[in-house]
């Protein structure tokens, strides 16, 4: 059901997760506790607001489905969304779990909608146009037009009309003289290229089975957080070349260079085309563990591009990126 009140908080979240197939058993209670704790600060902050949870915003009507089956070819999703906890206020989105693969912090959520609030009560800027500066420019220049205009005096005042008469074409000719191309500057040349200098890093660790390919390139780009969470940096890249109409399994090896053990939490940038196994994988110091990784089947052949954030012990780790070709 579409609601187009302009005062609601409408709050997206992952229900009836025991049901989920091909994913990971998400924790029910742990996505109520977190719409509880936001709807109450929302409202200590932003008392003229209701928030309600699992409504679709008209303003989003066209992404997203009420039926159980979702129809990715027309551009609609399942609604609510596997792993989702999003919070939409008017026609923005204000925290997407999904996109940061963090839980919201429910302060700096409700501080983003007061701001909204408070900018719709200010009053619109009224700009004035004047000519004052215009004209003042017009006036300027025939100031300077009368002051540089050379009279033409005789040098004697026999024959004066006529000097008069004859010495004035040529004054023009003089002027028209100084529009020669010669007397402008060239003009400005626009063949010249600038390249920009990039930092690379080699990587030549092979971590996926079979076409599993990490990219050469090894740039690091930026992949920067939401609601003032800590921005990471992309430390791998991979390449991978998957069928477009059949679930497709694979597997990264990754060792634990730390001299302790570690429990590394994984969060995916789209749980429904690249479902994790289990987010949480504990491995022993200087030992190598699985991170297991499955890719549902899509409706056409395409290329995209999804991201995998991993926590050490509840703390920003490392970020990979998959660059995915559907044949």
């Amino acid at each position: 059901m579409l609601h187009i009140d302009t005062d609601k908080v409408f709050i997206e979240h992952c229900q009836s997760c025991s049901s989920h197939s091909w994913c990971t058993k998400h924790d029910e209670s742990k996505y109520l506790s977190y719409y509880e704790n936001c709807k109450a600060k929302i409202l200590v902050i932003c008392p003229e607001v209701q928030v309600v949870s699992n409504q679709i915003p008209l303003a989003f009507s066209k992404k997203f489905t009420e039926t159980e089956n979702s129809r990715p070819w027309e551009g609609k999703h399942s609604f609510p969304r596997i792993g989702a906890f999003e919070i939409y206020f008017k026609d923005k989105i204000i925290f997407s779990k999904l996109e940061s693969g963090m839980w919201p912090q429910s302060t700096v959520v409700a501080n983003k909608i007061r701001e909204y609030l408070d900018q719709a009560k200010l009053p619109p800027v009224q700009r004035e146009i004047t000519n004052t500066n215009m004209l003042k420019k017009r006036k300027k220049a025939k100031i300077k037009e009368k002051k540089t205009s050379k009279s033409i005096e005789p040098s004697s005042s026999r024959n004066q009309a006529l000097r008069v008469k004859s010495t004035t074409p040529n004054r023009r000719l003089t002027d028209n003289e100084n529009l020669n191309d010669a007397n402008y500057s060239k003009p400005y040349r626009e063949d010249h290229s600038f390249a920009v200098k990039r930092n690379k890093k080699e990587n030549s660790e092979d971590d996926y089975s079979d076409d599993f390919k990490e990219d050469s390139s090894g740039v690091e780009k930026d992949f920067e957080e939401k609601n003032h969470e800590e921005a990471r940096s992309v430390s791998k890249v991979y390449e991978l070349s998957l069928p477009s109409n059949k679930l497709s399994n694979k597997k990264i090896n990754y060792f634990n260079k730390t001299s302790a053990s570690c429990e590394f939490s994984l969060h995916s940038s789209d749980p429904i085309n690249m479902i994790i196994k289990e987010n949480r994988v504990v491995i022993g110091p200087g030992q190598t563990g699985k991170f297991q990784l499955r890719f549902p089947p899509v409706s056409k052949p395409k290329k995209t591009e999804y991201y995998l954030n991993v926590d050490s012990n509840n703390k920003p780790w490392e970020c990979f990126k998959f660059i995915i070709a559907y044949e």
